[in-house]
């Protein structure tokens, strides 16, 4: 990156990897109950505890310069909705998070359609006397809003601050909480309709993306998500931008004689448009192959999990706040 941007950017390989820890989840064999990940207790607090250290410091006395802690707080980006549930759920994620990362402030803002911009939070975090801010992107996988649009605001947000510095946490992608959360979403379904897994199929329908690596990183999230449950089969699709779609996989599915259940899970964080056009999706397969049920899960939502997940991204980041 160039000299004039002192953040630190950190994003995954563009070859597809999978994450050793997400394999590793173990899940007991009744449904409905998936237990932590064993350390992300111990993590967690170790972490809660380096940032309580760190914000302990008295803000009347400037830092000495070669300090190796410097007063940070978090930027929690949003993607932005027109749908009002969605702004709310978005926010109440928002105060989750905060809670769990008490004392260190937390200021939440969008890339577009709602407000306060980045650029509004950045400066809030500024006032506050904050001096290195975690950018947290509330994104599923890395796509163009975290490889470009983000970086790049966030190093013009710089220029107007520049004794500010900043890192950037990678998408949630196959985080093991997250996992945990789908599975049970999934579980809520398949205990409420007693459906038999040798014969109900899992469609995990994304939002879709241009950029190959996002879209392979879904599909690598279904194999897993698939390794959780013994499902008849195991699909991906797309609600746009991408292939397949929706309808595709499920007219695959509804056709296959060995399969009387169809549950689709939408890999989506809020309520909005795409939720309700995948629900509309849903319906209307059902219409057209009656012989096969169709169920729809819920989207994930601002639940406790995924705070605890971006607790575990920022985590990962370097603790000294240096830049490169």
């Amino acid at each position: 990156m160039a000299d004039a941007v002192r953040g630190r950017l950190l994003l995954p390989n563009a070859s597809l990897r999978v994450e050793d820890a997400t394999l590793d989840v173990p899940v007991t064999p009744a449904w409905g109950k998936l237990h932590r990940l064993e350390g992300l207790a111990t993590m967690s607090a170790d972490f809660l505890s380096s940032i309580a250290a760190e914000n302990s410091v008295n803000r009347s006395q400037p830092l000495p310069a070669a300090a190796h802690h410097r007063r940070s707080g978090v930027l929690l980006i949003g993607h932005g909705t027109r749908d009002a549930t969605g702004h709310e759920q978005f926010l109440a994620l928002a105060e989750l998070l905060g809670r769990r990362l008490a004392p260190l402030p937390v200021q939440a803002c969008v890339l577009e359609l709602q407000r306060p911009t980045i650029a509004a939070a950045w400066e809030l975090l500024a006032r506050q006397g904050v001096q290195h801010i975690h950018a947290v992107p509330l994104l599923l996988f890395a796509a163009g809003h975290a490889k470009l649009d983000i970086p790049r605001t966030l190093a013009d947000c710089q220029q107007a601050w520049p004794a500010v510095t900043w890192d950037q946490t990678r998408p949630l992608s196959r985080c093991p909480e997250l996992l945990e959360l789908i599975v049970r979403r999934l579980d809520e379904v398949l205990a409420a309709e007693l459906l038999p897994l040798e014969r109900t199929a899992l469609v995990m329908v994304g939002r879709g993306s241009y950029d190959p690596c996002a879209q392979a990183d879904m599909k690598v999230l279904a194999h897993c998500v698939g390794g959780k449950r013994p499902f008849r089969r195991v699909a991906t699709a797309f609600y746009a931008m991408a292939e397949p779609t929706l309808p595709q996989v499920l007219d695959d599915l509804a056709t296959d004689q060995s399969i009387d259940a169809i549950v689709v899970q939408p890999h989506l964080l809020f309520a909005g448009a795409i939720n309700q056009a995948i629900r509309d999706s849903v319906v209307q397969s059902q219409q057209r192959h009656p012989r096969c049920r169709h169920f729809g899960s819920q989207y994930l939502g601002p639940e406790p999990e995924i705070a605890d997940a971006l607790v575990r991204r920022i985590a990962e980041l370097p603790a000294s706040g240096q830049t490169i």
